[in-house]
Parts: C-alpha cells; sequence; structure tokens
C-alpha cells in the first residue's frame, strides 16, 4: 500500500496500462512510445533513458506521427523535449503555444516536461526570472525557518510587493515547484490515485526532505 510521495514519484508502465492506457507508437518508431486513453484528456510519452513527458491529448492529436527528443539547451545543459516540424526542431512547449519568435514560455511549475498547455503561459525576460527556482529570497526573518518556511514566505511577501503589476503571477513559489515530482502529476492528473490536496501536500514533503532543514541566512 502506498504510503507517502515516495510511492508516487516513480511511474511505471504496468501504471498506464493499469489505469486503461495503451500503447501507440509514431510511424517511425525511435524511442517515444504514447500512452493512451479513451477517456483522459492527457497523454503520457515515454521517450526512451529520459522518462515521461505529459501533454494533452489534443497536442498529440498532432504530434503522434513524431518522435519525440531530448536535447540540451543552455550552458546548464538541462534538457527539453523538441518535436521535428517540418525538418525543424522546435521545443515542444513552444510548438503547444504556438509562440512567435522572440516571445518566450514559462513553464508555471518548472517542470519542463510538463508540456500541457494549462501549465504554459508567455511571459517576457523579467516574469521569466522570477519564476526560476532558487530565485533570491526578499522576506526578512526567515533565519530561524527551513529552507521551505522562507520559501512560502518569500512568495507571500512578494505577492504583496508587485500585487497589481505584471509580476504578480510569476513569483516563486516552491508549492507548486513539480520539477522533481512530475510522477505527483500524473498520479492526480491521469491515474486519479490521489486528490489535487493530496498532490500538494506530498510535493511541499518532498521538498522538505530534499532541502536542507538547517537555518539559513536571508539576503536582503
Amino acid at each position: 500500500m502506498k504510503q507517502n510521495y515516495k510511492d508516487y514519484l516513480e511511474v511505471t508502465v504496468d501504471d498506464a496500462e493499469r489505469a486503461g492506457f495503451t500503447e501507440r507508437y509514431p510511424k517511425h518508431r525511435c524511442g517515444t512510445v504514447y500512452y493512451v486513453s479513451e477517456s483522459c484528456e492527457y497523454v503520457l510519452a515515454y521517450v526512451q533513458f529520459y522518462g515521461w513527458i505529459l501533454i494533452d491529448k489534443e497536442t498529440y492529436e498532432d504530434i503522434q506521427s513524431i518522435n519525440i527528443s531530448m536535447n540540451s539547451k543552455g550552458q546548464g545543459s538541462f534538457y527539453v523535449p523538441y518535436v521535428e516540424i517540418e525538418s525543424v526542431n522546435v521545443m515542444l512547449h513552444r510548438f503547444v503555444k504556438n509562440a512567435a519568435k522572440g516571445v518566450l514560455v514559462d513553464h508555471k511549475n518548472h517542470n519542463r516536461c510538463c508540456c500541457i498547455k494549462e501549465n504554459l503561459r508567455f511571459c517576457n525576460y523579467k516574469q521569466n526570472a522570477l519564476n526560476c527556482r532558487r530565485h533570491s529570497l526578499i522576506a526578512n526573518g526567515c533565519n530561524s525557518d527551513s529552507e521551505v518556511d522562507c520559501y512560502l514566505k518569500y512568495r507571500d511577501t512578494a505577492r504583496v510587493i508587485y500585487k497589481g503589476t505584471e509580476l504578480e503571477e510569476f513569483v516563486y513559489d516552491i508549492e507548486n515547484d513539480f520539477s522533481k515530482t512530475l510522477g505527483l502529476l500524473i498520479h492526480y492528473y491521469i491515474f486519479g490515485d490521489i486528490t489535487k490536496a493530496e498532490m500538494y501536500q506530498m510535493n511541499l514533503a518532498y521538498w522538505r526532505d530534499t532541502l536542507d532543514n538547517t537555518p539559513i541566512a536571508i539576503a536582503v
């Protein structure tokens, strides 16, 4: 019996098949398998050697004959899902949003493999910077709190500071940081194994376990 977040982070093919999803292959098999259910609005794509990507069924209808590849981007060498459209490699999240050249697309929950439309939004560089993980904290009085609590205080403080501005919705929020816990989203969105409240509770538990809970100094 599953007890906590650790039991939900790993999503297996057996999980997908148990939930009624069946395998679908692109026209040219090369490392991608789609898992589709007639009754679900989301589709799981499994990319060999990298893992799961979450997309809308509408997106799947557009790319079902195409393989998804994972390519490194930037100096940090993080990997981003790509699809080849008319012989041009396009980042999947930009394809989903049909983003024009020069327009940035932000992942709200910081997980680049969560490419469902509700997780994507247009932004500028300033907005995008505010939604980066480990953004500089500006809250006061956090030196005796855990790092997670400091981030929560930063969120609450920053939302007041930026209230009514274009930056209000781009404040870093660790409660919504699923950058390492895509499995929780899958179990909530697709499999229905956990409720939304349980998903957020497990996500915070993950970060409390992952981040150092020793006191930290906050630069103001």
